[in-house]
C-alpha cells in the first residue's frame, strides 16, 4: 500500500524510525527484565519465601500501592493512600513485585506505542498517551530526585526545627548511611573477609573473603571495580592518576571523620569503616553519572512518544491547510520544549547546571 506524499516524507520516515526504534528497545528491554524477575520470583518460591500464599498475596498488594501512590503524587494528592502505605517493606516487594509491575506497565506501553503506528486509531492512541504521560511525569520525578540526592555525599548535621513533622533531608541521609553501613558490616562479617594490605595506597587495598556465598563472591569485584574513583585510572596521565587518587582519598577520609563527628561511625574506626566510606563516595560518582544518562533516556523517551502523537494525527494533519498543520506543530513544540525546560534545565539539582 503506497501511502500520501506526507506519509512518505523525510520527516514522517524519521518519525518512524525513532519511534520503532525508541519503543522497540523499550519493549526488548522489559520482555528481558521481566524473564529475569521471573527466575527470582521461582527462586524466592523454591526456597520458601511465600510458603504462605497470604504472604505472596499482601507483597503484590503493598507493591501496587507504592507504585500507585508514586504514578499518582505528580497529578494529585494521594493522602487516601497514606493508610495502606506498608511501613515495612520485605525483599519480595522491591525485588520481584515493584520491578515486575514496572516492566509490565513499559512492555505494555511499548506494545501500545507500536500497534499505534501499525494500526492507528484515535482510541489506542489516547490509552498510549495516558501511559506515556504517567511514565514520563513519573521518571521527570525520579530524575529530579535523583539530582538532589547526587549532593548528598557530605554528611549534613541536624538542622530545622526540632519537633518538625515533616522528615528532613539530613535524617534520610544520615538513615541512610547508617542501614547501609549496618548492612556492609554485616557482609563482610558473614562472608568472612578481610582486607588484604595494599603495595602502596589504599586504592590498591583489595578485600579476600573464605565464605562459600554469593555475596563472598562478589564483594571483593565490588570493591576492586566500584569502590575507587569513576574516572579511568588505566588511560589516564601518571598525573592525572596521582591527582585523581589523592582526591578520592581527601573525600573518603573527609567522610569518615564526618561520621564520628555526627557518631555515625564508632570512635575506634577498622580499616572496614574506611573501605566502607570509599564506597559510600563511589556510589555517589555512580549516581551523578546515571543521573546525566536518566536525563538523556528521558529525552529519548519523549521523542519516541511525540513521534508516535505526530504519525498518528498524519493522517488528520494533511486534511488541514498549511497554516493550521504550522499551528498544530507549533503548539505541539511549544509544550513539549516547556516540558522538557522543566524537567531537565530547571529541575532542581540538574547535573546539567551543576557542571562537573
Amino acid at each position: 500500500m503506497v501511502g500520501t506524499p506526507e506519509e512518505n516524507g523525510a520527516g514522517a520516515r524519521m518519525a518512524r524510525t525513532l519511534a520503532l526504534f525508541v519503543h522497540g528497545s523499550m519493549f526488548v528491554a522489559g520482555t528481558m527484565i521481566i524473564v529475569h524477575v521471573a527466575y527470582i520470583g521461582l527462586s524466592l518460591d523454591a526456597q520458601g519465601h511465600w510458603a504462605d500464599r497470604g504472604e505472596m498475596w499482601a507483597g503484590l498488594r503493598n507493591a501496587y500501592i507504592l507504585l500507585l501512590r508514586s504514578f499518582l503524587m505528580p497529578f494529585m494528592e494521594a493522602s487516601f493512600l497514606d493508610p495502606y502505605v506498608p511501613h515495612s517493606i520485605d525483599l519480595d516487594v522491591w525485588g520481584f513485585f515493584v520491578p515486575g509491575i514496572l516492566c509490565l506497565f513499559i512492555t505494555n506501553m511499548a506494545w501500545l506505542g507500536l500497534t499505534s503506528l501499525r494500526w492507528p486509531s484515535s482510541g489506542r492512541a489516547i490509552v498510549y498517551s495516558l501511559f506515556a504521560a504517567v511514565l514520563l511525569v513519573s521518571q521527570a520525578q525520579v530524575n529530579q530526585a535523583m539530582n538532589e540526592i547526587t549532593s548528598w555525599e557530605e554528611l549534613m548535621a541536624a538542622s530545622g526545627p526540632a519537633q518538625s513533622k515533616s522528615i528532613q533531608p539530613w535524617q534520610i541521609q544520615q538513615h541512610l548511611f547508617k542501614a547501609s553501613h549496618s548492612s556492609f558490616g554485616q557482609i563482610f562479617t558473614e562472608a568472612k573477609c578481610k582486607i588484604v594490605s595494599a603495595v602502596s595506597t589504599a586504592l590498591q587495598e583489595r578485600v579476600e573473603c573464605s565464605a562459600e556465598t554469593a555475596e563472598a563472591t562478589l564483594l571483593p569485584v565490588l570493591v576492586q571495580e566500584f569502590c575507587r574513583p569513576s574516572k579511568s585510572l588505566t588511560s589516564a596521565a601518571s598525573e592525572e592518576r596521582a591527582a585523581l587518587e589523592a582526591d578520592f582519598e581527601k573525600r573518603a577520609k573527609t567522610c569518615r571523620s564526618r561520621a564520628q563527628q555526627l557518631q555515625l561511625l564508632p570512635t575506634s574506626l577498622s580499616e572496614r569503616d574506611f573501605l566502607y566510606c570509599r564506597c559510600w563516595c563511589a556510589t555517589f560518582d555512580a549516581l551523578q553519572l546515571a543521573s546525566k544518562w536518566m536525563i538523556l533516556a528521558w529525552l529519548g523517551l519523549a521523542s519516541g512518544v511525540m513521534s508516535v502523537l505526530y504519525l498518528v494525527m498524519q493522517p488528520k494533519l494533511s486534511t488541514m491547510s498549511p497554516r493550521e498543520q504550522a499551528e498544530v506543530m507549533g503548539f505541539a513544540v511549544v509544550s513539549m520544549a516547556i516540558l522538557t525546560g522543566k524537567a531537565v534545565i530547571f529541575a532542581d539539582g540538574s547535573p546539567w547546571l551543576q557542571g562537573d
